[in-house]
């Protein structure tokens, strides 16, 4: 059994408060209508996942300058997206018609995906380096104070809120160079996969949108990283549980606390079990950057061979789930964005070659 991560929750005075719809925006009314229509059909029968894997070649190798293990995932096709049925149990409805509707992706060429997410220690690399300074660095705050509000009833809850001094080096509790680096903007990730292309004379990017989800869900493709069933024990991932509640009882979203992964906050990558590309922390520990723009209906209108996302808007997708997020927030196809600057706790990144 994995030992847990010391607890230093960060202080509550000085941090403004941020309800969760300040990292999950309203998808705009006149999209609505259309985009739950499509989201209640009936989900078409998908075809087993289409695997083609090259003769003689690695599976994995070391990146030398971050330190980064990568494994080479197959190309292949799948079907990305869902239904709401496939939601369930969902708190709210809107949240999940961007998924919609469920259509067939096919990846035409192999590539290789980071087998973990990017480390402190791969990040503290380009820092020393490069000298680069985060969006966080530079605004001087970042999402990840912990904060308890007390509503008109007298009902207190916790969230996290807007708080100083909360970056990549101080993310708000004791962590390792083999935890994920977080507090990481889409820039501050760009930034990084510039650094290694530029030092190692290859394509090193962030995963697309269909890259990552198509990773995620292996090559049976499920739900969850591990499978299609709720976690049923700690080996699963790194998500909010039993552990999580405890440090945190008055936390205002739901919990599953029916497993306990022994982690409140972020875990050393690798802790969990890997799916069946070689590919840990897919699901939970932290949300990942993706290289593509966000758009509500990019379902509707994108191409179905090697989507690129959409060709404009100021946001950009980040997938996965984090430590502190509850079911059915965790399902390889749910989306989330934000824009290039944002930072928070529970965001860092993975990259693709």
């Amino acid at each position: 059994m994995v030992c847990p991560t010391h607890v230093s929750r960060p202080a509550t005075q000085g941090g403004r408060s941020c309800s969760r719809s300040m990292l999950m925006r309203s998808v705009p009314p006149l999209m609505v209508a259309g985009l739950l229509a499509l989201l209640t059909a009936p989900l078409p029968v998908p075809a087993q996942t289409d695997i083609q894997v090259g003769a003689n070649q690695p599976r994995s190798f070391i990146e030398p300058a971050s330190g980064l293990r990568f494994v080479r995932v197959p190309a292949g096709s799948f079907t990305m997206g869902s239904t709401f049925a496939q939601t369930q149990p969902a708190a709210d409805q809107q949240w999940f018609i961007d998924e919609a509707p469920p259509h067939r992706v096919t990846l035409s060429r192999e590539f290789w995906l980071a087998s973990t997410e990017t480390t402190i220690a791969a990040f503290s690399r380009f820092v020393d380096e490069t000298g680069y300074v985060t969006s966080a660095e530079r605004s001087g705050q970042s999402l990840g104070v912990y904060a308890v509000s007390t509503d008109a009833q007298g009902v207190q809850s916790g969230q996290w809120a807007v708080g100083a001094n909360l970056t990549w080096r101080s993310p708000g509790w004791t962590a390792t160079d083999q935890h994920p680096v977080v507090h990481i903007s889409w820039a501050d990730a760009q930034a990084f996969v510039q650094w290694l292309r530029d030092k190692t004379g290859r394509p090193f990017r962030l995963p697309t949108e269909a890259e990552w989800e198509y990773a995620a869900g292996g090559s049976q493709h499920t739900r969850y990283s591990w499978g299609e069933q709720q976690p049923s024990s700690a080996r699963e991932g790194n998500i909010a549980d039993l552990s999580f509640s405890n440090a945190y009882p008055l936390w205002k979203y739901p919990v599953f606390k029916t497993v306990n992964d022994h982690y409140v906050h972020t875990a050393p990558v690798g802790s969990f079990v890997a799916n069946d590309f070689g590919l840990f922390d897919m699901t939970g520990n932290v949300w990942e950057w993706c290289a593509d723009r966000y758009a509500a209906d990019t379902y509707v209108s994108g191409p179905e061979l090697d989507p690129q996302g959409a060709a404009t808007g100021s946001e950009r997708v980040h997938r996965g789930g984090g430590f502190d997020w509850e079911l059915p927030y965790l399902r390889v196809a749910k989306r989330r964005h934000g824009s290039e600057q944002q930072s928070a706790a529970n965001i860092g990144f993975r990259v693709a070659l």
